[in-house]
């Protein structure tokens, strides 16, 4: 999430890292081809940064031409060439991300999540199907259901993986904190940032507060979860020695389902987080002014947002 780390710091805390999300591009001719075939469909429906970097990685671009057909005849025209499915972007930085890549954006989410995704989607004047969507390996069903309860023909295609990195502690402080990344975490926003598990645009991140000492196996007073992801990339003695933090109801409920407590932001914001931080402390009693953020270790942005 990007501009925690600074708030976390003006808030008194100490601000560290620890690994704790990977993503990987699906490299196999049986993905690669399946992502491929999405450039037939009408639209493409993107719901993370990490989703548009593996599209690269994989060498796919972002219009008609990508199946191998010419872009221009002797004339300037393609009269043959299949046409450019349109681009839909859960969020901002979602949007900004496949602009940088070379894609025309034709509809940007608000709010940053899934659900808005699909409802902005279906209120187009050019809303129709086949619809694709380039997602990870742990994307929800929310937008594909949401368009199929509409009528419309969805086509998926896992373009990477979303890997749990082993916990190896906290490290040095740093001085950006956790780096905004939902395929779920986005200018995050709504059920869960960050990430493909969650749903939203935003960032796989975790912080924590109140580490003692900030040596590699220290273990945080508090933690902030960006999604599902990165809660389970914790392991239970950490989770539970922790206070937990959710940048959103996603992230939460699943918190809630491996038997921990959380407090959740009121929005995925800088500001509502140092704030849960605090609510988070405060309800377990008080603690030194200190903290460790941790963010996932990241190839590439971690899912933004996800599907």
């Amino acid at each position: 999430l990007e501009g925690l780390g600074p708030a976390l710091d003006a808030a008194g805390y100490e601000v560290l890292r620890t690994p704790l999300i990977a993503t990987r591009a699906r490299r196999d001719p049986a993905s690669v081809d399946r992502a491929r075939g999405l450039l037939g469909c009408a639209w493409l429906l993107v719901t993370s940064r990490s989703t548009v970097e593996a599209w690269r990685e994989l060498g796919l671009p972002w219009a008609g031409e990508a199946a191998g057909e010419p872009t221009s005849g002797p004339d300037g025209a393609a009269p043959d060439a299949p046409p450019r499915p349109r681009i839909g972007a859960i969020g901002p930085k979602t949007a900004a991300a496949l602009a940088d890549a070379g894609a025309r954006v034709d509809l940007i989410a608000d709010p940053a999540t899934a659900h808005g995704l699909a409802a902005a989607f279906l209120r187009h004047p050019d809303a129709r199907g086949p619809v694709g969507l380039p997602q990870g390996n742990r994307a929800r069903p929310d937008l594909a259901e949401a368009l199929g309860g509409a009528g419309l023909e969805v086509r998926t295609a896992v373009v990477y993986d979303t890997v749990a990195q082993p916990w190896s502690g906290v490290d040095a402080p740093s001085d950006t904190g956790p780096g905004a990344s939902p395929e779920g975490a986005h200018d995050a926003a709504g059920s869960g940032a960050a990430n493909d598990a969650a749903g939203s645009e935003g960032a796989d991140a975790v912080a924590g507060v109140g580490a003692p000492e900030p040596e590699s196996d220290a273990v945080p007073d508090a933690i902030v979860l960006a999604s599902p992801s990165a809660l389970e990339a914790l392991p239970a003695s950490v989770a539970r020695a922790a206070r937990l933090v959710a940048l959103g109801p996603t992230t939460a409920e699943a918190i809630r389902a491996h038997g921990y407590r959380a407090v959740t932001a009121d929005d995925p914001d800088p500001a509502s987080v140092v704030r849960a931080v605090a609510r988070a402390l405060d309800a377990s009693g008080p603690a030194a002014p200190r903290a460790a953020a941790a963010r996932p270790a990241t190839d590439r942005p971690a899912p933004e947002e996800t599907a």
